[in-house]
């Protein structure tokens, strides 16, 4: 097949969790596929990559989108009905460009990811090439469930992006041949605002040879935090420093702390003057960091999907402590693949047994690669593809209605 991919990030490098999605996405299915990548950048920096992408991408076209622009979006957006969100991501430029793609390209399958670059396909004249949304996470459940958290002050400026993002999922997701959740709970969600639109669970995957662990691990009495510095993990990072650290530093003094992640802010790199906690920002190898970890934290308090990082240190058999939030898109079992808690003492409760005992942090390691390398595959997203590929090749446009 011929497949285009639309994304409004760079699916490279992949260091967050959009970027990892896409990428190996385009891996797996460059082998068997003929793929063409149309993204916005936000810098002429990012041109670099394209030697990089062109071993999986036969052509690649990149829009830049300045940051300052993008933020001009923002302030207009308030009197339109997109999401600010959408608004941000949203240039005519590209979708000039991906008119002119589509145009000249004879593609059989258009690969659109998340809702931001819905807006590029949406109202194209596409009677002769199936159409896929990968939404990804419900954005919407993400909203609401930060609510919340948010500042006073910032929360009718949620509100309406939240009722407004609500509205575009459900507009786009009928829009379009089919939709692509990453997890049952937000797949539930769009059923809810859109039960018409066909929609399928393609979850993440790991690279179980890349993420591998080491034949003689040392662990180190090291907490591990990994992931993008976004709003989520500021807040998880925060909160585990505050409410939780104090208590399990009462019982292994020679704890350290350990945040891995790209852009962390002021707040965060702050922390970094306790001697126990070291902030590490953006690395290259996650893999040293995982092999010296006695446990990996993720207390998220407001997330949605799956967290690509828990994934990872599972299969490196890093044992992983986290909330309800964190295991809900993942589903490994409680005191067997990994430990759910959301009340700081109990969270900081099964970090301390990790810490203390050896034994079961090696046998809750093993349980949770095992139960990687049996529900999540990157095959998965070829499968679904061989099969849209058939159901091309057998009915033909009419048959997929």
């Amino acid at each position: 097949m011929r497949i285009l991919f639309i994304t409004p990030r760079l699916p490279y490098p992949p260091d967050r969790g959009d970027r990892v999605r896409v990428y190996n996405f385009a891996k797996v299915l460059a082998e068997r596929h003929s793929l063409s990548l149309c993204s916005l950048i936000q810098s002429k920096a990012e041109l670099k990559y394209v030697k990089v992408l062109q071993s999986l991408f036969t052509n690649v076209e990149l829009i830049v989108m300045r940051p300052w622009k993008s933020w001009l979006n923002v302030i207009t957006y308030l009197l339109s009905t997109s999401p600010a969100q959408v608004a941000y991501f949203y240039s005519s430029e590209m979708k000039k460009r991906v008119s002119q793609i589509v145009k000249r390209g004879s593609f059989d399958l258009i690969y659109t990811f998340h809702l931001r670059a819905a807006p590029y396909v949406s109202k194209l004249d596409l009677t002769e090439t199936y159409t896929v949304l990968d939404l990804t996470d419900s954005v919407s459940l993400l909203l609401r469930r930060l609510l919340p958290y948010t500042k006073p002050y910032l929360r009718p400026v949620y509100y309406r992006e939240w009722l407004t993002t609500q509205r575009y999922e459900a507009l786009m997701a009928n829009q379009f041949d089919e939709c692509w959740l990453i997890s049952n709970v937000d797949k539930r969600v769009i059923e809810e605002l859109a039960p018409n639109a066909r929609l399928f669970v393609i979850p993440n995957g790991v690279d179980l040879s890349y993420f591998s662990p080491p034949r003689e691990r040392i662990r180190k009495p090291h907490l591990i935090f990994v992931g993008y510095m976004g709003i989520e993990s500021v807040d998880a990072v925060l909160y585990f420093y505050k409410k939780i650290f104090p208590l399990i530093r009462k019982e292994i003094p020679q704890v350290k702390f350990y945040v891995i992640g790209a852009n962390p802010p002021r707040q965060i790199v702050r922390l970094g003057e306790d001697k126990d906690v070291v902030i590490t920002g953006y690395v290259e190898d996650l893999r040293p960091y995982y092999s010296e970890a006695a446990a990996m934290v993720a207390p998220m308090r407001f997330v949605v999907g799956v967290q690509n990082k828990i994934l990872e240190a599972m299969a490196m058999e890093v044992p992983v402590v986290t909330t309800h939030f964190g295991n809900e898109g993942i589903d490994a079992r409680h005191g067997k693949e990994i430990f759910v808690a959301d009340a700081p003492e109990e969270f900081a409760g099964y970090v301390v047994e990790l810490l203390k005992d050896r034994n079961l942090s090696r046998e809750m390691g093993r349980n949770a690669r095992d139960f990687v390398k049996e529900r999540f595959s990157w095959q998965m997203v070829v499968r679904r593809i061989d099969e849209i590929s058939k159901q091309l090749n057998i009915e033909g446009k009419d048959g997929r209605n």
